[in-house]
């Protein structure tokens, strides 16, 4: 039990800095940008650099996890469907999960962070989502997670081929099924919507 105590806030330190800080209460994917001469640098093959895919990687990955639970969320307070809220229930805690490692891998192996925050396009697909009821809120939010699924498999294969550090290729390359299964359980529901 002694380990709890120091680890847990080891660890929230750890996660709580992210690469650089919000601007207007949104993350930005310019805070993941190399300058040109960082980027040749690192095309030269300077070893032991981020790569420009790297700190993608971690941005896109981070605001992925962030917007399924925001998500999540959502469907937990406003679906009346039970399949639904169950499946809201999974992805939100496979997505903190999910963030929780990638923090803790990326910290370690890049020296950077996830954001905490999302970014402005899925703050406003969030919020577009949440105005719904009903039917059409399920709908919406089954559909959103079925997109979601689908870019967050490219961006974790394109890591999983392409990456740096072999660590953070092997947590990419796991992520596909998980993700994969996601969007076909998604898409399941959303059939039986549509019925």
């Amino acid at each position: 039990m002694r380990w709890r105590a120091v680890l847990v806030p080891v660890l929230l330190a750890i996660g709580a800095p992210a690469c650089a800080p919000a601007r207007d209460g949104f993350s930005s994917i310019d805070d993941y940008v190399e300058t040109p001469i960082q980027y040749q640098a690192h095309n030269a093959g300077r070893a032991g650099e981020i790569k420009q895919d790297d700190l993608f990687f971690v941005f896109r990955a981070g605001v992925a996890d962030l917007y399924e639970i925001a998500l999540a969320e959502l469907a937990e307070q406003k679906s009346a469907n039970p399949a639904i809220a169950y499946f809201a229930r999974s992805t939100r805690a496979d997505a903190t999960q999910n963030h929780w490692q990638l923090t803790l891998l990326a910290r370690s192996n890049l020296g950077i962070a996830p954001p905490l925050l999302l970014d402005r396009d899925h703050t406003v697909a969030r919020d577009q989502i949440a105005a719904l009821d009903g039917a059409a809120f399920d709908r919406a939010y089954l559909r959103a997670a079925v997109r979601s699924c689908d870019d967050t498999i490219v961006v974790y294969t394109h890591e999983a081929r392409f990456g740096g550090p072999p660590v953070m290729n092997r947590f990419a390359a796991a992520g596909v099924p998980r993700f994969e299964l996601q969007k076909q359980v998604a898409e399941m529901l959303v059939a039986r919507q549509d019925h």
